[in-house]
């Protein structure tokens, strides 16, 4: 009966330890997921910014007048 017991208790920490690292793991995947979505929404803000007719205009005509200067 102790033998039983004990077994008993070793499989529920050999259980509970392989759960652990399942939802570790499933954690984990989830966050790298969620990493390459907030870095792909940073470089198309960055790309829309770049591609803005406007903003390029302004900077170079701030790069030309930066020249004149010199």
């Amino acid at each position: 009966m102790l033998k039983e017991s004990k077994e008993q208790a070793q499989k529920l920490v050999s259980d509970a330890t392989a759960e652990i690292e399942r939802k570790k793991n499933a954690a984990f995947d989830e966050l790298k997921n969620q990493i390459a979505d907030i870095s792909i929404q940073a470089a198309e803000k960055i790309l829309k910014e770049n591609l803005d007719a406007d903003k390029n205009k302004k900077l170079v005509d701030k790069y030309i007048s930066d020249i004149s200067k010199n």
